[in-house]
C-alpha cells in the first residue's frame, strides 16, 4: 500500500548517547499500553535515566491509542514514524473521507470518539517524527532505527533518500518477505517493525521485532547494550 505522503523527505533524529541507563527498542505497540507498561515493569526500567525506542506504529488496533501517543511527552521516550501513524496523518489532515475510510478500515475506528480538534492536534505533532534514528550504545556500536526496513546500502545516506526510498522505509515488506540477508554499511544494528513475526527474526544486521502485540500480547522490547 502507498499514499501520498506528508512527511518530509528523510527526517532524521540523531540521539546522544546514553551513558548512565539503558537505551531499550520496542516493536508495534499499537495502542497496547497496558501491555507496555507491564513490560516496562517486568526490565525494571527506569524512566530517571532509561530510554525507550519505538519502531513506529503507537497507535490503531489495540484499546489506548491516545495514550501510546501520550507517550511522546515523556521525555524518556522516542518514535520513529510508522504507517499507521502516515495513514492517521494523510486521514485527518487531508480531510478526506476516502482517506479516513482507509484508516478505519486498518484499524483507526478508536478515532469516532475522540473529538476532531484533538486528532488534528496529534496529527500535526506527528507528522514531524523522525523516519529513521540513529544513536551509539554504551559499547560504541551504531544503532538504527527505522519502521518497516532500511532500503538503501548505506545508512549513511539516510538523509539523502528519495521520495520512494522514504516511503520504503515506513510501507516496504520486501527484505523480510525475501529473506533478503544483507548488511547495511555504517550501522551495526538495525530495528524495524511493520511485519508482524511469531519471534524476532535477523536478516543481516537488520532486526524485525513486531511480535504482533495486539493479537499475541506479546512485545518484543531490546536492550541495545547487549550488543558488543
Amino acid at each position: 500500500m502507498t499514499q501520498h505522503f506528508r512527511h518530509s523527505i528523510s527526517q532524521h533524529l540523531e540521539l546522544d548517547p546514553n551513558l548512565v541507563g539503558n537505551d531499550y527498542v520496542v516493536g508495534d505497540i499499537h495502542g497496547m499500553y497496558e501491555s507496555l507498561m507491564a513490560m516496562l515493569r517486568d526490565i525494571n526500567f527506569n524512566s530517571e535515566v532509561d530510554r525507550l525506542i519505538a519502531v513506529g506504529d503507537l497507535v490503531d488496533r489495540g484499546p489506548d491509542s491516545l495514550k501510546c501517543l501520550e507517550l511522546l511527552d515523556e521525555p524518556w521516550f522516542y518514535s520513529v514514524l510508522g504507517n499507521h501513524e502516515e495513514l492517521m496523518i494523510t486521514a485527518v489532515l487531508d480531510h478526506s473521507d476516502t482517506y479516513f475510510a482507509m484508516w478505519l478500515a486498518n484499524g483507526g475506528n478508536w478515532s469516532v470518539d475522540v473529538d476532531k480538534k484533538l486528532l488534528e492536534t496529534w496529527a500535526q505533532r506527528i507528522s514531524h517524527l523522525p523516519l529513521t534514528i540513529s544513536f551509539k550504545n554504551q559499547h560504541g556500536k551504531r544503532i538504527g532505527v527505522c519502521h518497516a526496513e532500511y532500503p538503501a546500502e548505506d545508512w549513511s545516506e539516510r538523509t539523502q533518500l528519495n521520495r520512494t526510498e522514504s516511503n520504503a522505509l515506513i510501507w516496504s515488506r520486501n527484505q523480510i518477505k525475501l529473506k533478503e540477508h544483507r548488511t547495511v554499511k555504517n550501522v551495526d544494528v538495525l530495528f524495524h517493525g511493520h511485519t508482524p513475526v511469531n519471534e524476532p527474526i535477523i536478516l543481516g544486521n537488520s532486526h524485525f521485532i513486531d511480535t504482533g502485540c495486539f493479537q499475541s500480547n506479546v512485545l518484543t522490547i531490546e536492550n541495545v547494550n547487549n550488543y558488543f
